[in-house]
């Protein structure tokens, strides 16, 4: 034999119900035996040969000066999963009949091994609503809830069976809908047959052709941008936070941060957080030497030159020994064989010492024979301070090699870069004995004579592994870039950003930038923008990269301000909301994507809703629209002012136009280059079909299954209902 077939009860159920569907319809259809169809059988319905358990109510004559209104498909009232669950069809384990046809747009279903077990959808009559209405010799009792009124008849019918019918009115433009359902549930109480009832009443009522039910006021959906505290980002953004709360002005903010460099201060009295995220002090010393020049507070001017000549020191150590021999106090760093580096030691008698800092130690100079040769002699040094017995404050000659390795590395690549613009400065970069920030830089000086940035290292890169410490060094001397190349730009948004996507660019394995990123960023996305981020902006230069490369980026900081005057600056946004979403930006490292995790609003949309949002200019509005599984939303589309939209299914799928459409979970994207933009989506409906246009009239004379001709039993001309005594 072949291999066994098995089947659940609900499988047996549906098979059997199917197979009984068949039969009644064909005979139904083609007549035969004791069974032939005989078209009486459908007028009236009080006349059909059911069971009287599965038959409780008379239904009225068909109107035949009611609204003009087609046949009514029964079957179409109430779905399969509903008359299962108001039968206990499941739970009691039971298998149940089909629908049938009995007469007059009539429909019940029932078991096939139980008596007493249906639920009958049916026309009603005007009747039930006069006072002291009474079907089969049971009083109503009017319910609240369903439609313009119903009428629960509940009791002994005078048939001697058990009633339970709730008979429904609703109007519509051209008269009234009424109709009747009734249930069967002789293991439960009154009440909750009565509950069972009106919930199938409900369902069935707006399936009725003709009713336009009232929609239910939608759910109206705005966002708040909440002001986000961005104070662990950088030692600039804590200080403008602090300075924006009025916890001190730019003056004594500057003086506090700066002795907090220097180690005068502890973090707990400057900083809000433990720590920030860009622990650089360059964005401080630009603005301490702006405050230097022109700052409103005197002594806060004096304090702030005091602190930066404590930070940023030049060295001028005697010159290099001559070619005739190396000098006695020459020293190579155990890395420097067969590199291109010259570690040239200036530590002499101690009375002839070039001073380092605060007396501690000698200046000592390591070289670079190949930045020399393509560059000129000097244009590129690195120091760091020793004393006779070698490097102190924790520096070592791994550290010495790695810093010259990584200062030659960005050097070729930043000359390269700048080449058609303004070429690179001077670049004296020196390992410090500083502890408080990693480090931080002076390009104050790239436009005067000496043209030369100062870039000091500090003891917190110690710790990082070496091409973390490399890229670190690459990023400071990318500040150096930035001021040269765009002097008169420098600062704000994007120069924190560009100084990290250059140091990726570098050093492209090192991934330096990702630490963080993904919490950081994705907190504040939705609530702030580009314009208001600054260090975790280098993500966005990765994706500017796959599209205008280093020299377009490059021209597009060269058009600033304002970013919105760049020609297709709205597509670059868009793309760049669509690559976080889907968490596709690229990395500088080939094949490699950059990490993230995106936040959206969640929409939970169950019936008509209003979703409106005023994206902000370089903001990202992303929206994740839940609709319950089974289920389509209708959806409209509102557009004011300038913006760019998109949407794709959840999880990802293609961006597409938005859809009229909606099932499942998908994302929607708004992005806006210029203020004044609105965007709103208005889901009309949530139903179990397909949204449609509505229907074109049809003639009321229509037959349906070529049996039941002319207009519907359902509705009636209007009628009043006369208040009871």
């Amino acid at each position: 034999m072949g291999e066994a077939q098995t089947y659940d009860r609900r499988t047996a159920g549906l098979l059997i119900a199917a197979i009984v569907g068949v039969t009644m319809l064909l005979a139904i259809v083609v007549g035969g035996g004791d069974d032939s169809f005989d078209p009486g059988d459908f007028a009236p319905a009080a006349e059909a040969t059911l069971p009287p358990d599965s038959q409780p109510s008379p239904a009225a004559e068909p109107a035949t000066d009611g609204p003009q209104v087609p046949p009514v498909d029964c079957r179409s009232l109430l779905t399969q999963e509903e008359r299962d669950e108001a039968l206990g069809t499941w739970e009691r384990d039971v298998i149940p009949s089909s629908v049938f046809f009995e007469g007059n747009e009539s429909c019940s279903e029932r078991f096939a091994e139980e008596d007493g077990f249906f639920v009958r959808i049916e026309p009603g009559s005007a009747d039930d609503f006069q006072p002291d209405a009474r079907l089969l010799g049971v009083s109503g009792q009017p319910i609240a809830g369903v439609g313009d009124g119903a009428v629960w008849f509940s009791g002994e019918a005078s048939d001697g069976s058990e009633l339970r019918v709730l008979s429904v009115r609703q109007a519509i433009p051209t008269g009234v809908l009424v109709y009747r359902v009734a249930l069967g549930r002789p293991d439960l109480d009154d009440p909750t047959q009565l509950e069972i009832t009106k919930s199938l009443a409900l369902s069935a009522l707006p399936r009725f052709p003709e009713v336009e039910l009232a929609a239910p006021e939608p759910t109206v959906i705005t966002f708040e941008h909440l002001p986000q505290d961005r104070s662990d980002m950088s030692f600039v953004d804590n200080l403008e936070a602090r300075q924006d709360g009025g916890e001190w002005t730019l003056g004594e903010g500057l003086v506090a941060t700066l002795r907090y460099f220097v180690g005068d201060a502890e973090a707990a009295e400057v900083l809000r957080h433990s720590e920030v995220f860009d622990a650089s002090g360059t964005g401080v010393i630009r603005l301490a030497r702006e405050y230097e020049n022109s700052g409103p507070d005197s002594d806060a001017r004096a304090e702030v030159s005091q602190l930066l000549a404590q930070l940023v020191r030049r060295f001028e150590p005697p010159e290099p020994p001559s070619d005739e021999g190396e000098s006695a106090g020459a020293s190579a760093s155990p890395k420097s064989a067969g590199r291109s580096v010259s570690v040239v030691s200036v530590a002499q008698e101690e009375p002839e010492c070039v001073e380092s800092w605060f007396g501690l130690a000698c200046v000592v100079e390591t070289g670079s024979i190949l930045l020399d040769d393509q560059f000129g002699g000097g244009k590129y040094r690195l120091f760091h301070p020793e004393t006779a017995e070698g490097p102190v404050a924790g520096w070592d000659s791994d550290h010495i090699a790695a810093a010259a390795d990584a200062m030659e590395a960005a050097a070729l690549i930043y000359e390269l870069f700048t080449a058609e613009f303004n070429g690179m400065p001077s670049i004296e970069l020196i390992l410090t004995p500083l502890g408080s920030i990693d480090a931080h830089s002076d390009t104050s000086n790239v436009l005067d004579d000496n043209d030369t940035c100062l870039v000091s290292l500090n003891t917190p890169l110690q710790s990082l592994p070496e091409l973390h410490f490399q890229q670190r060094i690459a990023a400071e001397m990318a500040f150096c870039l930035i001021d040269r190349t765009f002097p008169t730009t420098a600062g704000g948004w994007w120069t924190d950003a560009l100084s990290i996507y250059l140091s990726d660019v570098v050093f492209f394995e090192a991934n330096l930038e990702h630490k963080d990123l993904p919490g950081l960023l994705a907190t504040s996305e939705l609530e702030t923008t580009i314009l208001d981020r600054r260090s975790t902006n280098w993500i966005f230069f990765e994706h500017l990269h796959g599209f205008l490369t280093t020299k377009g980026i490059f021209e597009l900081i060269e058009s600033l301000p304002p970013l919105s005057g760049f020609e297709g600056v709205e597509d670059l946004l868009h793309t760049f909301a669509q690559g976080l979403t889907d968490i596709s930006v690229p990395d500088q490292t080939p094949g490699q994507i950059t990490p993230y995790e995106p936040e959206s609003r969640l929409v939970e949309i169950t019936g008509p809703t209003v979703v409106i949002e005023d994206p902000l200019p370089f903001g990202v509005f992303r929206m994740h629209a839940s609709v319950p599984p089974g289920e389509t939303a209708c959806v409209e589309y509102e557009q004011s002012g300038e913006f760019t939209w998109s949407w794709r299914p959840e999880p990802p799928g293609a961006w597409a136009a938005l859809p009229a459409e909606l099932t499942g979970e998908s994302i929607y994207l708004v992005t806006a280059s210029k203020p004044g933009a609105q965007f709103t989506m208005t889901v009309t409906e949530v139903t179990e079909d397909d949204c449609e246009e509505d229907p074109d009239d049809t003639d009321a004379s229509d037959c349906l299954l070529d049996l039941i001709c002319g207009p519907s039993g359902y509705y009636v001309v209007d009628f009043e209902v006369v208040p009871s005594n």
